[in-house]
């Protein structure tokens, strides 16, 4: 498996959400087309891949002491390394480490507000 460098995390991270949906949604589409599918439907099929699995991937990381003391380190990328363990064991059919950057871009403090009041 190929190493994930500081410089692709950043430049994953400096990608859109949008961008980021776009390469979920290339993910998780399989299919062989005679026509490639459109940004929107790449981004409607990732947003039906979160829509089925963030209630599990919040209630993981949102838990996780490890994420919890990489939000405290105030270093994005300490914070994407430790989102990053965590998904990688709970998630299937898309990449944790694309994954870890929507979780980024959505915001943890948002994504684990319930669970942190």
């Amino acid at each position: 498996m190929e190493q994930t460098t500081i410089d692709q995390i950043e430049k994953l991270l400096s990608l859109s959400e949008t961008d980021i949906l776009i390469n979920i949604g290339r993910e998780v589409d399989s299919g062989i087309y005679a026509f490639p599918p459109t940004p929107k439907e790449l981004i409607d099929k990732a947003n039906s891949w979160w829509n089925y699995s963030k209630k599990t991937i919040i209630k993981e990381i949102c838990f996780s002491e490890k994420v919890c003391e990489a939000i405290r380190s105030e270093d994005k990328i300490v914070l994407y390394a430790a989102i990053l363990d965590v998904l990688s064991g709970i998630i299937s059919g898309v990449s944790p480490v694309t994954a870890s950057a929507l979780v980024i871009k959505k915001g943890i403090e948002k994504l684990c507000e319930s669970y942190w009041r």
